[in-house]
C-alpha cells in the first residue's frame, strides 16, 4: 500500500469540463458530486418563483 499516494487537485476548468447536467462543487481542490434535485422540490421552487413574478 502506498502511504504517500498523491491526491489529485482539481480546478475550476475541471468543473467547466463536466458534462451538461452534471452537478458538482469544487471545494479546496476536490470535486464533490451532487445528486440532482428531487422532482417535487424543483417543481415547488418553480411554482414559487412563477407565482412571485
Amino acid at each position: 500500500m502506498d502511504a504517500l499516494r498523491k491526491e489529485e487537485s482539481y480546478t475550476i476548468n475541471d468543473i467547466y469540463a463536466l458534462p451538461d447536467g452534471e452537478r458538482a462543487e469544487l471545494i479546496d481542490g476536490k470535486i464533490y458530486y451532487m445528486a440532482p434535485p428531487k422532482y417535487y422540490t424543483s417543481n415547488a421552487c418553480n411554482g414559487f418563483i412563477l407565482s412571485n413574478t
